[in-house]
């Protein structure tokens, strides 16, 4: 099982849980930010710690973009900032977003991280846009471009179909033909989806620790039941966890939930989940640094 813990870089309390987290054994992998004014805080750690497992964060939604604002204008707003996950959506359907622009300024952000010593050793973004077919197409090339072999399975029913029913995570027996509704519509759309077709290492499902810290249901037997459903050998947990900030809440409209994702994986509970060997955390192959990048 992997525990990667998301948004790395996006505030100081996210990056404080990151670092706790990484050091008591409860993660060894998480996803790099590198456009925020805490992310140099958070590439510090991560190139004195290469027992991390650092992936990029590909991101489009938060703070200013790594490129000069006027380089990539169909990406920001009349402040130079990106527009909001919301208003990046629109815009893209409807055709107001220059792809060659999006993708300078990915690669700019992977360029940002490789000049910094770190190599990614997976891809992902932010609010899982490369969900959406021709965004996903774009992470595949770049994945492609610059070596890099890993790369999230793109579920969008983890992000657009409800966690929890009122008796706990919805049923795989439901969540499994809405997903595939979701996927067989988003491909009409944009096309396949080079991800899932294209010669990458995934894990074959993924949890999201948002569903069990939500709708008031006991965090820890909630994880159990999404392990309940798990039909792979291999998993991946999305975390978001985050120690208080004054900060996130101007970031983000998950708050809350990612201060009890903290309080989860650091409980008892989950320790003993550890110690009596019912989950095992894959720690990878290692990180890869700048010189093993190919396809350049």
């Amino acid at each position: 099982m992997i525990v990667n813990a998301d948004d790395f870089g996006m505030s100081p309390g996210i990056n404080r849980a990151v670092k706790q987290l990484h050091q008591r054994g409860r993660l060894t992998s998480t996803s790099l930010m590198v456009n925020t004014p805490w992310s140099a805080e958070a590439l510090d750690y991560a190139i004195a710690e290469p027992s991390l497992r650092v992936g990029i964060h590909l991101n489009l939604t938060i703070h200013e973009p790594v490129l000069p604002a006027g380089t990539v204008p169909s990406l920001v707003n009349s402040a130079g900032q990106f527009y909001s996950a919301s208003a990046f959506l629109v815009r893209l359907l409807a055709g107001r977003v220059d792809m060659a622009e999006l993708e300078a300024e990915w690669r700019a952000q992977i360029e940002f991280s490789l000049a910094h010593g770190i190599f990614p050793a997976h891809i992902d973004t932010h609010l899982h846009l490369h969900a959406l077919p021709l965004v996903g197409n774009l992470v595949a090339g770049l994945a492609r471009d610059y070596g890099i072999k890993i790369v999230r399975n793109p579920d969008p029913a983890a992000v657009l179909l409800p966690a929890l029913s009122d008796s706990g995570p919805l049923p795989a027996a439901v969540r499994s033909p809405l997903s595939q509704f979701i996927q067989s519509g988003l491909r009409l759309a944009g096309g396949e989806n080079a991800i899932l077709s294209g010669n990458f290492k995934h894990a074959g499902q993924v949890i999201y620790l948002r569903w069990c810290v939500e709708r008031g249901r006991d965090p820890y037997d909630s994880f159990l039941q999404c392990l309940g459903m798990l039909t792979e050998e291999k998993a991946e947990v999305i975390t978001h966890p985050a120690a208080v900030d004054q900060f996130l809440p101007g970031l983000s409209n998950y708050v809350d939930g990612r201060y009890r994702e903290l309080d989860l994986l650091l409980s008892e509970p989950f320790t003993r989940l550890l110690e009596a060997g019912r989950i095992s955390l894959s720690e990878g192959k290692g990180r890869q640094r700048e010189g093993a990048r190919t396809g350049l």
